[in-house]
């Protein structure tokens, strides 16, 4: 193995899978790994399939899509001998790997092969380790790590954190190895598209519609609010629900007669930036997020936020471009009955700070030249200072 600095460096990042248009790794994975190329290094991603027509994602410079067919027992944890010995061919000619996400085959081969080539290894469990994501399934989880997962951890010269939240959730679960704290990215669109303007005023969701994101106590807080508090307004919910959750929340708006409550299905592409555009408030009042993409592509997208306690983004407070409040009725109706009343000028303009924050700190380029200096610091023996967003100690 080399030890390529900087421009050249090869890397191979690896993640279960990624989907059309998904939400978390499915998006800031690829988009990191893009970003990397495009700053000059030689960039493989590697994931797996379970259909086996799936296309990889287009090549750009340095950087290119591997996928490889799940196959073996069990099932649920998504076995792929076939990216297993690609992995370990690939990592003899390898500069470093960087694992993403954790509790499956794939984030266990990379600890496998690290300790097998000595190829550098960056680990990021992208929020798995959070509490609320270590309740479900703890038992199995621990027997899994105990088993198979701590190889990896053991293996790992580097965690990767994507926020404050993150790092304190690895320092609680035991973890003292140096973490990179940097945060996910967002693609900020050059231009926001135009939406006709409407008399009817728009709070939306855009999300997967999960349990865990919060929706049965905002559409109670939606339903307890004053009349003349959401007349002239619509609450829009869009996203792919999980295990018939839709249901049961159109369900609850038919009981309570809430017919300005609409869903609208998965959004994509230009439909997607269309609802965010054309949103007043974008509102995500979720138990927990390591990251929380819709945030800010809503923030991109110039539309001020409401979300709650459990996501890193005490900034839209602090940025004055939306509410940062406990996950509580209390406390959303509260931040609701103030963002719905303010006028669209005052959301406009709390929306182009959104927008500025997010254009100016959150570009994938300049967050993909924070990891390649991480990168190059573990490449040289983690000797020397570390860059600013390694916390070495703690």
């Amino acid at each position: 193995m080399s030890a390529r600095m900087g421009l050249g460096m090869k890397l191979i990042h690896v993640v279960p899978h990624v989907g059309h248009e998904a939400s978390g790794p499915s998006y800031s994975v690829p988009a990191l790994c893009r970003a990397l190329g495009r700053a000059g290094a030689d960039v493989t991603l590697m994931t797996q399939t379970k259909d086996t027509g799936e296309e990889p994602l287009p090549e750009s410079a340095g950087f290119r899509h591997v996928i490889h067919k799940e196959k073996g027992w069990p099932k649920a944890l998504h076995p792929s001998p076939d990216m297993a010995r690609a992995l370990a061919g690939a990592a003899a000619d390898a500069d470093l790997m960087h694992n993403h996400s954790i509790w499956l085959w794939p984030n266990v081969y990379p600890g496998q092969v690290s300790r097998d080539t000595n190829t550098p290894l960056v680990s990021g469990p992208r929020g798995a380790l959070a509490p609320a994501n270590l309740a479900h399934g703890r038992l199995k989880k621990r027997i899994f790590w105990n088993l198979f997962q701590h190889v990896t951890y053991d293996q790992t010269s580097l965690l990767h954190a994507t926020g404050e939240h993150e790092y304190r959730d690895l320092r609680a679960y035991g973890l003292r190895q140096p973490v990179a704290v940097v945060p996910n990215g967002i693609d900020v669109p050059e231009m926001v598209p135009e939406v006709a303007p409407s008399d009817t005023r728009v709070l939306l969701y855009l999300a997967r519609v999960h349990p865990l994101k919060g929706l049965p106590l905002l559409l109670e807080v939606w339903r307890d609010l004053p009349a003349d508090a959401r007349a002239g307004w619509e609450f829009h919910i869009a996203g792919p629900s999980t295990d018939g959750h839709a249901e049961e929340l159109q369900a609850f708006c038919r009981a309570h007669d809430l017919t300005d409550a609409r869903f609208l299905g998965p959004l994509y592409g230009d439909d997607k930036w269309r609802a965010y555009a054309g949103a007043d408030i974008h509102v995500h009042p979720t138990k927990h997020e390591n990251f929380g993409v819709v945030i800010a592509e809503a923030l991109a997208s110039g539309t001020p936020v409401i979300t709650t306690k459990g996501t890193p983004w005490e900034g839209v407070h602090d940025k004055d471009c939306g509410w940062w409040v406990e996950r509580t009725h209390a406390a959303l109706t509260s931040a609701l009955t103030d963002a719905m009343a303010r006028p669209r000028t005052v959301l406009t303009e709390m929306g182009a700070r959104g927008r500025a924050w997010m254009t100016h700190e959150f570009g994938w380029d300049g967050l993909a030249s924070q990891m390649l200096a991480a990168y190059e610091w573990v490449l040289a023996g983690r000797t020397g200072p570390a860059p600013d967003w390694v916390r070495v100690n703690g």
